[in-house]
């Protein structure tokens, strides 16, 4: 880092700093053993509230209820399995020993990344350099339009790989700095809580780490800018080039043993969008209580978007010095899993509010991987109205799909489907935002599905490097060694096991590495 970025640095740092100091001062850490059963009978609580007061008030009618119920049950038996499950895998011996594999096995990695040691050494110095290039090209000679839009396989890979590292923040030592917080919050002793409170600004800090290892083989930048109204890992961090004129914005997604975050998942209650999303009707209450949260501690009032919408202003300004008049910042999102809910609410701020954002900035499209279902119908009509009302109406929320992943494809996604009539106070109402893509084997063309383009819409999906240039790109990386072995990739067909098996990041990697570039064929959904 040079000496002309450092203030970038201290001004995004200063943004991030008030909602630590909030969650520092506010909250207590709920990952103890203690704090993850207590969260379990909250949920199953309030689950049989809701449909207590639905019922005496009328709000739902007997198939909605009916349909409450079932996913109520479904949801607190999987919830139930899930707490043994963290319980077991954050017991301090056995976190020890994990990292003490992943250390010998898995190049330090985290559970969510650790089948493939070798995945951020997978982009060539070619690959980055076309990346880049997508990253920087202006709006105006984008190779999408209104009706022929295009994916851009070399920008798809870069961004998966940051999806992806967000998963990296150290998080045992940052556990250990909050766990050490809450005790001394419970004391009257004022050193021991300004002791314990630097203690998790330190560990804030050097969570970073590994991300920062994996920006230095890419020439680019990063910096963690929210905590996205929690104290589990869930965060968002903003890239930059400080020679170029883009920013990714990036969610982390769901970690398996979190248990806060897969509470956070299945609250499939639907609440109003409120004031942050104009002529939405509802989304997944879990989802928008990250983003958007109906409060917030800090004295400034900020909530998690404001931080990172700030921090997008604040590095748009510093990426302006010394470019020519007229240039604009691109600003792109991505994420995986809880990360794709996360960048889809984002985004969708982000296309409604844009000078939010800052005067010179242009948002241009979202790649989500392994994106679950978070709105209703209503939702997502205001959003794509919302991107034909744009100047730039070539813009798209990718949705980009592993054959079979459970999260993507088999949650309650009737809303998605055309002509069907369902209240929309019943759960499998739900419906995604933006187009889906289905990953494919090359030559097999991908897939186009959903109603966010008119299905006459052409879709290609493009490189700068020719077929044949990628054919032995791939030839080259099994030669060496990388992607997934036979036997890692024959889990995809066992039953259940593979529909989990294929949500993970290293799996949407190898596949995305499989595809090659053409016309995509559209499958439309009745």
């Amino acid at each position: 880092m040079s000496s002309d970025s450092r203030p970038i640095y201290d001004r995004l740092r200063s943004v991030h700093q008030g909602e630590i100091d909030a969650l520092c001062s506010s909250k207590a850490y709920a990952s103890s053993a203690k704090g993850q059963i207590k969260r379990y009978l909250e949920y199953i609580l309030n689950g049989w509230q809701n449909i207590f007061k639905a019922t005496i008030h009328g709000e739902m009618n007997a198939f909605d209820i009916l349909t409450y119920i079932f996913f109520n049950i479904i949801s607190e038996f999987a919830l139930g399995l899930l707490l043994l499950w963290c319980l077991f895998a954050n017991f301090p011996v056995l976190e020890a020993f994990y990292v003490r594999w992943s250390s010998l096995h898995a190049a330090g990695l985290s559970i969510v990344n650790s089948a493939y040691p070798r995945l951020f050494k997978s982009l060539t110095d070619e690959e980055v350099d076309a990346a880049k290039e997508a990253l920087s090209r202006p709006w105006d000679k984008s190779l999408s339009s209104e009706f022929v839009r295009v994916f851009d396989l070399d920008l798809a890979k870069a961004l998966l790989l940051l999806a992806a590292v967000m998963y990296e923040p150290n998080t045992i030592q940052f556990r250990t700095a909050l766990q050490n917080l809450n005790a001394a919050n419970k004391t009257t002793n004022q050193k021991a809580q300004d002791d314990a409170a630097t203690g998790v600004n330190k560990a804030v800090q050097s969570r970073a780490d590994v991300i920062s290892a994996f920006c230095a083989t890419l020439g680019i930048e990063s910096a963690l800018v929210s905590e996205l109204n929690s104290f589990s890992t869930a965060c968002a961090s903003v890239f930059w080039d400080n020679d170029s004129n883009w920013i990714v914005v990036a969610f982390r997604g769901t970690t398996p043993t979190e248990y806060e975050e897969w509470v956070d998942d299945l609250k499939f209650t639907q609440v109003p969008a409120g004031p942050w999303l104009p002529d939405f009707g509802k989304v997944h209450g879990g989802f928008k209580n990250r983003i958007f949260p109906d409060s917030v501690d800090n004295k400034e009032g900020n909530q998690p978007y404001q931080s990172i919408a700030s921090a997008v202003q604040a590095l748009s300004q510093h990426l302006l010095q010394g470019k020519p008049s007229g240039t604009e910042i691109n600003v792109w999102f991505t994420g995986h899993s809880l990360g794709c809910a996360m960048a889809s609410l984002a985004y969708s701020r982000a296309i409604i509010a844009p000078e939010e954002l800052g005067p010179s900035v242009r948002v241009r499209d979202a790649y989500l991987f392994a994106a679950p279902v978070v709105c209703d119908v209503i939702s997502f009509q205001a959003f794509n109205h919302a991107i034909k009302s744009t100047e730039d109406r070539g813009r798209t929320m990718w949705r980009v799909t592993n054959d079979g992943d459970a999260v993507a494809t088999l949650l309650p996604d009737l809303g998605d489907r055309k002509g069907l009539k369902l209240s929309s106070n019943n759960v499998w109402a739900f419906a995604h935002l933006g187009a889906e893509l289905k990953m494919e084997d090359h030559p097999t063309p991908c897939k186009i599905s959903g109603r966010a383009l008119h299905h006459r819409t052409q879709v290609k999906v493009s490189s700068l490097f020719s077929e044949g240039q990628l054919d032995l790109m791939r030839q080259t990386a099994k030669a060496q060694g990388a992607g997934l072995k036979n036997w890692e990739r024959a889990a995809l067909k066992i039953p259940f096991i593979g529909r989990l098996v294929a949500h993970g990041t290293v799996y949407y990697w190898d596949q995305l590495s499989r595809v090659g570039t053409g016309e995509c064929y559209w499958i439309t959904t009745n």
